[in-house]
């Protein structure tokens, strides 16, 4: 299944939630049920290169700000 990038602002901060979904809408609405903070930025579909490059454990949740930066190196 596709995996897409969901960044959401809060504050001076924005966050990051992979979500495993069939499409951006169904992504963002799982960013929403998962409680993902802040106000919708915006939201890319990962290619499959990239997308196979993410670990498991980062789907499905919102990245800490040391996940992301690690996340960035890693699909680099």
């Amino acid at each position: 299944m596709p995996l897409f990038w969901i960044v959401h602002d809060e504050g001076k901060h924005r966050r990051v939630f992979i979500a495993e979904a069939e499409g951006t809408l169904f992504a963002r609405l799982e960013a929403m049920r998962a409680k993902h903070p802040g106000d919708f930025a915006e939201a890319l579909a990962m290619d499959s290169d990239s997308a196979g490059r993410v670990p498991r454990r980062l789907i499905g949740r919102t990245l800490t700000a040391q996940e992301v930066t690690g996340l960035l190196d890693r699909l680099s």
